[in-house]
Formats: structure tokens, C-alpha cells, sequence
């Protein structure tokens, strides 16, 4: 059986929310979802990649739609 993993992932890459509203925003889910084995927050201190599995559809630029597949990872983004 296979896993649905939901993530939200905000458009500003720096962006966090504070551990209150992250704390209140896992409550709300729960009650939202309660058969879930799991609801959690974390939070990366730099801009990650999450790898969608077999939902993978390539790397477009947000800004112009080019494809960005070959070079994306070698960004450095501003802060």
C-alpha cells in the first residue's frame, strides 16, 4: 500500500511561519484529517527539493515556464 504525503511548501522559499501558527496549523489539519497516521510541521534552514516520486512532471521556471530540469539545482537563490 502506498502513502499520500502532503506538504506545503509557500511560494517565498525563506518565508516560516512561527511555531505558534505551526503548532495551531498541525491542530486544524488534525482535526481536518483525522485518520492520519501522522501530522507534523518541520522546517529546513535552506531551500529544498522534495522528490514528488512517481508524480514527477520536470523543473519549469516559475517565472517564463522554460525548462529548467538541467541547471535548477545549481541555483543560488536571494535572500
Amino acid at each position: 500500500m502506498s502513502d499520500t504525503i502532503l506538504r506545503y511548501v509557500p511560494a517565498d522559499p525563506y518565508w516560516q511561519p512561527s511555531p505558534e501558527n505551526a503548532t495551531k496549523a498541525v491542530s486544524l489539519l488534525e482535526t481536518i484529517v483525522p485518520g492520519a497516521d501522522e501530522v507534523k510541521s518541520s522546517f529546513e534552514d535552506e531551500v529544498r527539493f522534495y522528490d514528488p516520486g512517481e508524480n514527477w512532471s520536470g523543473v519549469k521556471c516559475s517565472a517564463c515556464g522554460a525548462d529548467a530540469e538541467e541547471w535548477w539545482g545549481e541555483v543560488t537563490l536571494p535572500r
